[in-house]
């Protein structure tokens, strides 16, 4: 059914229109690879490290340039991404609620220069 040019998608249908766009295929791509690539990573905010399963304990930029050397996905898609899992999918285990609320607002420190780096993002 072909949508009326007066009829707005909405969120859900240009959300499912970007990602069967390369951009979109090419983000989900990156996304998998950043994801699986920390399968297994703690962090340390105190420190800012991210410690990875092989024993390595990198800070943000090297593991940017760990993801990166090992995918050859571009450094603002893994830094996006990377941004994402610490942000939303990274949970350390045993803390209690206040120490989540302290390790998230080390997270949020931590991060708030590299989000500078993001480029703005634009509604369609």
């Amino acid at each position: 059914m072909k949508k009326s040019s007066t009829q707005s998608g909405g969120f859900l249908d240009d959300f499912l229109e970007w990602m069967s766009s390369p951009e979109g295929t090419e983000s989900m791509d990156a996304l998998d690879c950043v994801f699986n690539a920390l399968d297994g990573a703690t962090v340390d905010p105190v420190k800012r490290r991210i410690n990875w399963p092989d024993g390595e304990s990198l800070s943000f930029d090297q593991s940017v340039d760990r993801i990166g050397k090992d995918s050859g996905i571009d450094r603002q898609s893994i830094l996006s991404h990377l941004i994402g899992w610490l942000q939303m999918e990274y949970t350390p285990e045993g803390l209690d609620e206040k120490q989540m609320e302290l390790f998230e607002n080390q997270i949020e420190g931590w991060l708030e220069e590299y989000e500078n780096d993001l480029p703005p993002t634009t509604d369609s």
